[in-house]
């Protein structure tokens, strides 16, 4: 009997640790692509590694991965941007400046572009592991909810 319930309590701790799993991980340009293909996304342009430390401050030191569009034209406020950050601490600074941009676009928008301001406020950028995201556009849900299966 006591070898019976040891086998089974060995049996259930493989089971356990197998449901751990290792990290989910996505490639951020296959989401990129992936939400280029089910929304239009002809007026955004991406952005280089110059352009990230330029308009937000990200170092590519930081980055391990990155997809990243914002609108060509000043009077829309969309904007894609996706990163999987080295470690914890990069993610973390990568956060922050992203949570600033997110501040100054609110901030911009507020009483110039009140349709923009209100797309911008449903909005929100998120963290998950070492990936940061933010995603504002009028189908963010959507789009979020597209990037998200990316990692299942």
């Amino acid at each position: 009997m006591k070898r019976t319930a040891a086998l089974l309590l060995a049996l259930a701790m493989l089971a356990l640790a197998g449901c751990g799993g290792a990290a989910k991980t996505a490639d951020l340009n296959a989401v990129k692509d992936a939400l280029a293909a089910q929304f239009d996304l002809s007026g955004m342009m991406a952005l280089s590694e110059d352009d990230l430390l330029d308009m937000y401050g990200v170092k590519m030191d930081d980055v391990k991965q990155y997809a990243a569009l914002v609108a060509k034209s000043s009077t829309s406020a969309d904007e894609i941007l996706l990163f999987e950050a080295k470690d914890a601490a990069a993610a973390s600074r990568i956060r922050e400046k992203v949570d600033g941009r997110y501040k100054a676009k609110l901030n911009e928008a507020k009483d110039y572009l009140p349709d923009e301001y209100a797309k911008i406020s449903a909005c929100k950028a998120e963290t998950s592991g070492n990936f940061v995201s933010l995603i504002v556009s009028a189908d963010a849900e959507a789009m979020v909810k597209l990037y998200h299966e990316a990692f299942k």
